[in-house]
């Protein structure tokens, strides 16, 4: 449990509003996973989403009935789901950053990073999600709406195109 959870414990116990939370949490958990889980299809991610939801739910516990109404179970899986949304909308955007083009600008200062600019959008965001994000093929499949032997061939496609292209740029580097 880190710091911040700990403290954010303490204040759920000084507030006296422990109880209740703690009945619609029991009450809840599993639906909030379920929700999240079908958003982000990944339990990993569901958790962090669920927790997310946690603590906003825990900062807007004025807004809940008891804990059994049907509003109450309403609000709490409307921010869940709106927090796994947030979840998914920063991966995409994180996802989108590592497709964008940068320009290879000294012929002189080749490396790997520039041998990856001219690789074609797909193998280039493969290549950093696995081995600069270290996800795995099945996530990598999940972000790119593919089978995870689809990125598997990809990913051995890519490495085999980046060895030509360093090669490439070596060459270049060689000539001048």
């Amino acid at each position: 449990m880190t710091e911040s959870e700990r403290i954010r414990l303490s204040q759920m116990a000084e507030d006296g509003g422990r109880s209740r939370f703690e009945v619609v949490y029991r009450l809840y958990r599993d639906n909030m996973f379920y929700t999240a889980r079908q958003i982000l299809r990944s339990d990993a991610d569901a958790e962090d989403a669920v927790h997310e939801a946690l603590l906003a739910i825990w900062t807007q516990r004025w807004r809940l009935d008891t804990p059994q109404s049907p509003r109450t179970r309403a609000f709490v899986l409307t921010v869940t789901s709106n927090k796994a949304i947030d979840l998914w909308r920063r991966q995409r955007q994180r996802a989108e950053t590592l497709l964008e083009e940068p320009a290879v600008t000294d012929p002189t200062d080749i490396g790997l990073k520039d041998a990856l600019t001219l690789l074609p959008a797909a193998y280039r965001t493969a290549i950093l999600l696995r081995y600069d994000m270290g996800l795995t093929p099945q996530e990598i499949g999940q972000i790119m709406d593919r089978s995870e032997g689809a990125v598997c061939r990809l990913l051995h496609r890519a490495k085999q195109r980046l060895s030509k292209e360093l090669d490439k740029l070596q060459k270049e580097v060689d000539a001048i």
